[in-house]
């Protein structure tokens, strides 16, 4: 058999519990988000046929990432990577000298296309080191995904990657 552990921060899950309660809601289940994604945009393969790849979803949360793997029918590796968008906005916030919550604002029109212009009311050149902050610290996440597949990849059995899904607000950064 083959089980799948996944562990939820508490205080992540407080919250939406107690919004939930507030709206007079009750909890039926609980799922990791990476787990979500894969089903509402993948049709679940048939029993019958055959794996011929993993599907890979990766969430990129405010604080956390979350990754999940798939054959299409059974999630056979999930991590949780203590990083998240709110990483970016903290480099952006130490790089350009602001407040986090204008770095949080600047990172919302940052874009780390070549010749991009500068956000509004940020100077060309901090705009620049921005760019720079934040592709470096990007690279961690990158390094942290890579390492992940990696590991699936030298369990036995697993299978090709023949598709990531990635979501979350920071991917939108053009």
């Amino acid at each position: 058999r083959s089980v799948v552990v996944a562990i939820a921060y508490r205080e992540s899950l407080d919250r939406y519990l107690t919004a939930i309660e507030a709206a007079g809601l009750q909890v039926v289940g609980v799922d990791l988000e990476a787990f979500a994604l894969l089903r509402a945009v993948t049709e679940p393969r048939p029993a019958s046929e055959e794996a011929r790849a993993a599907i890979v979803a990766v969430c990129v949360g405010h604080e956390r990432t979350t990754l999940a793997v798939s054959d299409g029918r059974v999630c056979s590796f999930a991590r949780v990577i203590d990083w998240g968008g709110e990483n970016v906005a903290n480099v952006l916030s130490r790089a350009l000298r602001i407040s986090p919550v204008e770095a949080e604002a600047v990172k919302r029109s940052l874009s780390l296309e070549p010749g991009a212009d500068a956000p509004e009311n940020v100077d060309p050149s901090q705009a620049a080191e921005g760019v720079r902050a934040v592709k470096s610290e990007l690279q961690s996440l990158v390094r942290e995904l890579l390492s992940s597949l990696r590991f699936y990849q030298s369990q036995p059995g697993s299978l090709d990657i023949g598709e990531i899904l990635v979501s979350g607000g920071t991917t939108s950064i053009p």
